[in-house]
């Protein structure tokens, strides 16, 4: 069955930007296109959204309409063909919900039967779960078995890279802003399908490679181990009567250049 030829009254989609950080916002989105393109009407929600209460507020929102699709304003890479396919997937089986596998973050939407939004907020309130992006997996994977889940599960695992397309933070902005060069206009406008998109990172591994995870900073000679193999157990096997602790001015003066 065809997208876009579902019944006006299916789906309603809800743009977030209750979860992005304004200052990383220099892409496009793409999400409103997505819907566009499958014929769904758009509600974008604002941080005036509650985020506490926000699964009640969609359920409200929402009504007259069978279930909601879930996109955020701050991917610019919500690819059409793929998101079709969940639609359609979603459509025929009449599943809770519907969400991407193997697929980097920013890329598929979230699709919920709007009669499911009570239930989970109930299970969202009795398991203390937060609000955050993740917040419909989270509880629908809390006992899959309560649910009817559709996943769509991609063809090329990019899982490796560790890759999410919300520019929710420096990092994710650089790595997005890194692959939307590399792909120019031209073949941005091409990115609607995913293996499109899989195949200009598995072919650019390193130019994505923007910044380290994380950093580790060791802010004393103290340590509860003795590793062989470590230069630090020689140097400071002395110092546990004495040992030296890195000063605050220093700290401040290491996360500085850090950021």
């Amino acid at each position: 069955m065809n997208a876009q030829n579902q019944t006006d009254k299916a789906f309603f989609g809800f743009s977030f930007s209750l979860f992005s950080q304004s200052q990383y916002a220099t892409l496009p989105e793409s999400f409103s296109t997505v819907l566009r393109d499958l014929n769904i009407p758009l509600l974008k929600l604002t941080k005036e959204f509650s985020q506490e209460n926000l699964l009640t507020e969609i359920y409200k929102a929402s009504e007259g309409f069978e279930s909601v699709v879930i996109g955020h304003t701050d991917s610019p890479f919500y690819c059409i063909r793929e998101n079709r396919r969940l639609l359609e997937n979603y459509s025929t089986y009449h599943c809770d919900y519907g969400f991407g596998d193997n697929y980097p973050e920013g890329v598929i939407v979230e699709i919920i039967r709007r009669e499911a939004l009570p239930v989970m907020e109930n299970i969202r309130q009795s398991a203390n779960l937060p609000v955050t992006r993740k917040v419909f997996h989270d509880i629908t994977h809390r006992d899959v078995n309560m649910f009817d889940l559709e996943n769509l599960y991609a063809d090329v695992s990019l899982r490796t890279f560790r890759l999410s397309f919300f520019c929710d933070n420096q990092q994710n902005l650089e790595t997005t802003k890194s692959l939307f060069s590399l792909l120019g206009e031209a073949e941005y406008n091409k990115s609607k399908y995913f293996n499109d998109l899989a195949e200009v990172v598995l072919k650019n591994r390193e130019a994505l490679k923007t910044s380290p995870k994380y950093f580790e900073i060791e802010v004393s000679t103290l340590c509860a181990q003795a590793c062989t193999f470590c230069p630090k157990t020689q140097l400071t096997q002395h110092q546990e009567s004495n040992p030296d602790f890195m000063s605050l001015p220093d700290y401040q003066a290491i996360v500085g250049v850090i950021q």
